[in-house]
């Protein structure tokens, strides 16, 4: 019989391929586990680091074992190794698909030739076997390497190297290319990682230069500033490193000190350029550092020193530094061979080889520019001599720079009360020739020998009796101090207590600018407003009082008297905005009192007295202004309660409509009414200015906000609120410059005193004719508004589900603060 086959008893080609690869992945993992095993502990010793720990020759050694371990287990595995044939194939696929009777068998089976009743009845059994193999199917491969690795070896070495690649990181890379390069030096058994850099001196701005870090970055060559510090710092090494840095004259030797387990740090001072040499075990680098000089500044006068219309001394020069003048100070000599009164004693070696310095305010950090210094030097014993001048400028390193000396008078106080101006000469001349002491006692002994001729009262007899003991019981010794006396004595002689108090209040603004810059606290900024309130008060009832005496009514002519009330509303302001964080705000606002203060003058009543122009019914228009100013504040006050009302969320859409704000609402319409009033008692005068317009406006953001209230919308009506008071503002100014316009036209000299473009307290009327003259005071409601905004962004700042985006924004807003 010849063998046949039925045209459908071939297995699918897929399945048998199929079949045949998970059988040889089986095989595969069960002969060359040991060879993955052996892969794996490999890279992990690699990474981690272990082979530093071994010399290079057992290094070397390790790799050629390793190397002939592979080939060993490659043989032994590929010897085991075995394809699969199809009938293996045939018989898996048969086992997986759970088939009985060897249904894939028959299909490659074909019957020798026969009857037809036996070919028919083959054909219905491999029918039959053909519908059982449709189930044929490979399942998932077989652990046959458990038999080959019961303890799990394999398992142990996976995980140490998935473990090893999660502690290194980035470093796996670096680390295994190591693993492959023996290291034969005999200290190639340490761990060593180093890191150097350059920090340049603070005052140079400049930053670090890194020379080597531990991921491989650096440079070779540097250059650095002169004053730098080169950091060392070695890690991983058993013993100090060698360190060496070569200049052009020698070659220094550095111990690096410990800095804890196996490490070790070095910090070296940078003063000449060269090579720095640095040996570890395993490691070592050679730089090379040239070191840029700090050249001294430079300084030059513009001009010839020159007094001021206020008695300064202005300064004009040019510094240059190449990272920065850092600070300047004006140092004086007295010029020799100067001219000196015939009865006043010739000034002394001593004299002429003293030198004053003093500090001069200048804007630090500049690497060249142009200065106008104005240094006040009248109370100085030499003011009124001769000197020479120069101005010193230091840069960041403390060098010096000084100008060429120019020769100058330094600026004088007039004194014309002849006690006053006798005891300036006398500690002039302790000053410039202390060996002439004796002298000055005669002078002071024949001032007071008769009291009723040249003292005017006992007690200017008494200061200056005790002047003459001062000078007398000190014998030329320690005249410091009675010179320093002299000039409150001069002082007090001239203008009794108006001089001191003005020290006092001058003292007091300093120590309060000084705690501004400093950032103290909230508490002692308080206490020094308190201070500088205290000694404000004292020098205006000062002046005041010698007003009344007529001794500063030459001062009226030129004044813009301010009130009292405008300058602690000022000192307020300045409280105010420090709390809220805004220093440098507040140090604008303090410059701008301090200025004011400089130019205050006082009319012969004093403010608020006879002559000045704060009292009320002097003339309906002031009558109404005074008014009006009471209108603003009342309005300024109810725009607070609105405010504090819509934060504590009395507000809410729950609370609105009828009763929410019925009070304020009705404090608003009572406002309303009291501008209606107003109004009407303007409409009776010849001219306002432009103010009742500016007043309807007034009234009508009034009703605006008396509408809001009632509907309890706090928003709108504070909106409302604000726009009343600026137009409250607005008719007042008006009003005040209506005045101010009658008054010139009306009262000739009074209203010219004053000066055009003021009101009646004479402050400018509009900032913008003259923005150098114009005080801008932060109102109440102003700066309560600033605070409950800073305090809402600081509340949202500490809510930290809040956005990344938000809360950077919400960090910017708060660092304007």
């Amino acid at each position: 019989m010849t063998e046949r086959k039925a045209p459908f008893a071939r297995v699918s080609g897929f399945k048998i391929v199929q079949a045949k690869c998970v059988m040889v992945i089986e095989t595969a993992w069960a002969a060359f586990w040991p060879v993955a095993a052996l892969a794996a502990a490999f890279l992990t010793i690699s990474l981690l680091g272990l082979w530093r720990l071994a010399p290079g020759a057992v290094h070397a050694a390790a790799l050629l074992g390793l190397a002939a371990g592979f080939g060993v287990l490659l043989w032994r595995g590929a010897s085991r190794m075995a394809w699969p044939r199809r009938t293996d194939a045939l018989a898996r696929l048969e086992e997986d698909g759970g088939l009985r009777h060897q249904p894939l068998q028959v299909l490659e089976d074909a019957p020798l030739a026969a009857a037809p009743e036996a070919e028919t009845l083959w054909r219905v059994h491999t029918t039959r076997a053909a519908k059982a193999a449709r189930a044929a199917r490979v399942g998932r491969p077989r652990a046959l390497v458990d038999a080959a690795d019961p303890l799990r070896l394999r398992v142990a070495a996976g995980l140490a190297l998935v473990a090893s690649l999660y502690l290194v990181g980035g470093e796996a890379g670096p680390r295994l290319a190591e693993a492959l390069r023996p290291n034969f030096d005999p200290a190639a058994g340490e761990r060593v990682r180093l890191d150097a850099w350059l920090s340049p001196p603070a005052y140079t701005g400049a930053a670090p230069i890194y020379l080597a870090r531990a991921d491989g970055a650096g440079i070779e060559t540097a250059k650095a500033p002169e004053g730098s510090v080169l950091s060392l710092r070695v890690t991983g090494a058993a013993r100090p490193p060698r360190i060496v840095y070569e200049t052009a004259e020698d070659a220094v030797d550095i111990a690096a000190a410990a800095a804890g387990p196996d490490s070790y740090a070095a910090d070296i001072d940078i003063a000449a350029s060269g090579t720095l040499t640095l040996r570890s075990r395993g490691l070592g680098g050679r730089w090379s550092i040239d070191v840029a000089p700090d050249a001294a500044p430079s300084a030059a006068f513009a001009g010839a020193p020159a007094a001021t219309e206020r008695g300064a001394l202005r300064l004009a020069f040019s510094a240059a530094d190449d990272y920065g003048v850092a600070a300047a100070r004006l140092r004086l000599k007295l010029a020799p061979d100067q001219a000196r009164p015939l009865d006043a004693p010739a000034v002394s070696d001593t004299a002429l080889q003293d030198v004053f310095e003093t500090e001069i305010s200048i804007p630090e950090g500049r690497k060249e520019g142009d200065y106008a210094v104005d240094v006040d030097l009248t109370e100085h014993p030499w003011a009124g001599m001769e000197v020479e001048a120069s101005v010193v400028v230091v840069d960041g390193k403390g060098q010096e720079g000084a100008t060429a000396p120019e020769t100058a008078t330094l600026p004088e106080r007039e004194f014309y009360y002849p006690l006053a101006k006798a005891v300036i000469e006398e500690r002039r001349n302790l000053a410039v020739a202390p060996e002439a002491w004796p002298r000055t006692v005669r002078a002071f002994d024949a001032l007071t020998a008769h009291a009723e001729l040249f003292a005017a009262t006992p007690t200017e007899h008494l200061l200056l009796r005790a002047a003459y003991w001062r000078v007398r019981f000190s014998e030329g010794a320690e005249l410091d101090e009675a010179i320093e006396r002299f000039w409150s004595l001069a002082l007090q002689l001239e203008d009794g207590d108006l001089s001191l108090a003005r020290r006092a209040l001058e003292a007091a603004l300093e120590a309060l600018r000084a705690g501004i810059e400093r950032n103290a606290p909230t508490d002692e900024i308080s206490e020094l407003i308190a201070d500088a309130r205290q000694a404000m008060d004292r020098y205006l009832k000062a002046m005041a009082a010698a007003a009344e005496a007529g001794e500063l009514a030459e001062m009226e002519a030129d004044g813009a008297p301010m009130s009292q009330t405008d300058l602690s509303q000022m000192l307020d302001a300045i409280k105010e905005l420090t709390e809220l964080g805004s220093r440098s705000a507040a140090e604008e606002m303090l410059a701008q009192l301090q200025d004011i203060l400089n130019n205050l003058q006082m009319t012969a009543g004093g403010p608020g007295g006879e002559g000045g122009s704060g009292g009320q019914g002097e003339s309906p228009a002031a009558d109404a202004l005074s008014e009006l100013g009471d209108l603003i504040g009342r309005q300024r006050r109810l725009a607070d309660e609105t405010f504090e009302r819509g934060q504590t969320g009395e507000g809410a859409e729950g609370s609105r409509g009828e009763g929410a704000a019925g009070d304020l609402a009705e404090g608003q319409g009572d406002l309303q009414g009291a501008l209606q009033e107003l109004m009407e008692a303007l409409s009776q005068l010849p001219a306002d200015g432009g103010a009742g317009e500016a007043l309807g406006q007034a009234g009508d953001a009034m009703g605006e906000a008396g509408a809001a209230l009632g509907a309890g919308d706090f928003d709108a009506a504070g909106a409302a609120q604000g726009e009343a008071v600026e137009a409250l503002r607005e008719g007042a100014m008006a009003l005040a410059r209506q005045m101010m316009e009658d008054m010139n036209g009306g009262e000739g000299g009074e209203g010219q005193a004053r000066g055009p473009g003021t009101d009646p307290a004479g402050r400018p009327l509009n900032g913008l004719n003259d923005p150098g003259n114009q005080v801008d005071v932060p109102d109440v409601f102003d700066i309560e508004r600033a605070r409950a905004l800073l305090e809402e962004l600081r509340r949202r700042a500490g809510e930290r589900g809040r956005s990344r985006e938000e809360l950077e924004y919400i960090e910017r807003l708060l660092q304007q603060f």
